[in-house]
């Protein structure tokens, strides 16, 4: 229950400073066409999506979003949301939701970057399934580098990602991490 009120407390203070920056921000005309990841813009993405076969005539998929917030021209600031299906045998649907702190090293085309970010999950089990020891919900906490290229408006974005889970489903994996972003 604790990192719920954590989670909560850390979303509410992240939103303030994004009112708050938004307010300051001043409007100069000459920004109306800098596509560049700049304090004060926001981003939001398709941060991945897959399917596979997992069972025979049965096939699981996942997709994941985000909506960030540039605290500086190096410091992005980003809520995270992602559903998984999963047609196993006890497990059906997982949600999650995470909020998460990305660095960018350059200001040029490519931009190298690190991620870091923690979150709650939820796990439906399917068919009544219970045991004692297996929480519907869990924490995350992921860490994450990569390099994302821009175009104008949009961030494709390339890495690795390993995540820890503390639900019985699985505990940490390593995976892809990949997007695609527009910047308002």
């Amino acid at each position: 229950m604790n990192s719920k009120k954590l989670l909560l407390m850390l979303v509410l203070i992240s939103f303030s400073a994004i009112v708050n920056a938004q307010e300051n921000k001043s409007i100069d005309k000459s920004e109306e066409t800098n596509y560049d990841s700049q304090k004060g813009k926001f981003h939001i993405a398709i941060q991945g999506f897959g399917m596979g076969d997992i069972l025979s005539m049965k096939t699981s998929y996942y997709l994941s979003s985000r909506l960030g917030y540039m605290l500086t021209n190096y410091d992005m600031l980003f809520i995270s949301g992602k559903y998984s299906w999963n047609p196993r045998e006890y497990m059906d649907r997982t949600f999650e939701l995470g909020l998460n702190y990305r660095r960018y090293f350059r200001e040029s085309d490519f931009r190298p970057f690190v991620q870091s970010g923690i979150g709650l999950g939820y796990v439906n089990y399917s068919n009544g399934y219970t045991v004692n020891d297996q929480n519907s919900s869990y924490r995350i906490f992921d860490v994450g580098v990569g390099v994302s290229y821009k175009y104008k408006r949009w961030q494709f974005e390339l890495g690795v990602q390993t995540e820890y889970n503390s639900n019985k489903t699985g505990r940490i994996y390593l995976m892809p991490l990949w997007g695609i972003s527009f910047t308002f």
